[in-house]
């Protein structure tokens, strides 16, 4: 499968976050990129024209979607990519979306059975997305239930309704993400993932991950 892995050499909170080392040597981007390329899936970089990104496509042996916008805007960057995947692929194409913030995704998942997943509920849906069970207690501004009754009465944890954490990967084909400018759109089925679930966005959100990325290989071992 076509995968297209978007991403920025710098973000305003997390300097660096997806170049710079994360473990053992390697980048969040180049644990994502190896994991794909483990399966032989076709990875497309989409980020701006510079040194580094050429010392990337030749390290990884991957290809390079030319991305001009270079701000720390997600949503404008989402939106020049949505109207250029139509001018690399055919529209109906499917193809993964994916960021490589998320690196514990690696150690409890195949990434593999996800793309099997998506392959083929893609002829049924338009979208097919990673999400993570959320099992809490959820109160809004004014301390209401949000998935729960609050009193003595409330359902166990294992007993809410299920919710979940939506990621911001996915499988669809470039007419959909042209035309919804988005990364899943209304007519989308989940695959649920295993783990724990951090969207890497701070500083401490990076070192929290590399303990638990860091105890998870240890424990394997």
């Amino acid at each position: 499968m076509k995968v297209i892995i978007p991403f920025k050499f710098d973000s305003s909170r997390c300097p660096n976050k997806n170049v710079r080392e994360f473990f053992d040597g390697k980048s969040l981007l180049d644990i994502a990129i190896e994991n794909f390329l483990k399966y032989d899936h076709d990875v497309y970089l989409a980020c701006i024209d510079s040194p580094e990104t050429d010392h990337l496509i030749k390290k990884h042996n991957v290809k390079h979607i030319t991305l001009n916008d270079d701000s720390n805007n997600w949503i404008t960057m989402l939106i020049e990519l949505s109207a250029t995947l139509n001018k690399v692929f055919g529209p109906n194409e499917p193809i993964c979306f994916w960021q490589c913030v998320a690196p514990l995704f690696w150690l409890y998942n195949n990434i593999q059975d996800f793309i099997s997943f998506g392959e083929e509920k893609i002829k049924e849906y338009d979208s097919v997305v990673p999400v993570y069970e959320f099992a809490d207690y959820l109160v809004d501004e004014n301390m209401q239930g949000v998935n729960f009754g609050p009193g003595s009465w409330h359902a166990v944890s294992q007993n809410l309704p299920k919710c979940y954490y939506i990621t911001p990967m996915g499988i669809s084909t470039p007419a959909i993400y042209e035309k919804y400018r988005y990364t899943y759109s209304p007519n989308s089925t989940m695959w649920v993932a295993q783990g724990p679930y951090i969207d890497i966005d701070t500083e401490e959100e990076m070192k929290i991950a590399q303990i638990l990325y860091r105890e998870k290989l240890t424990e394997r071992n």
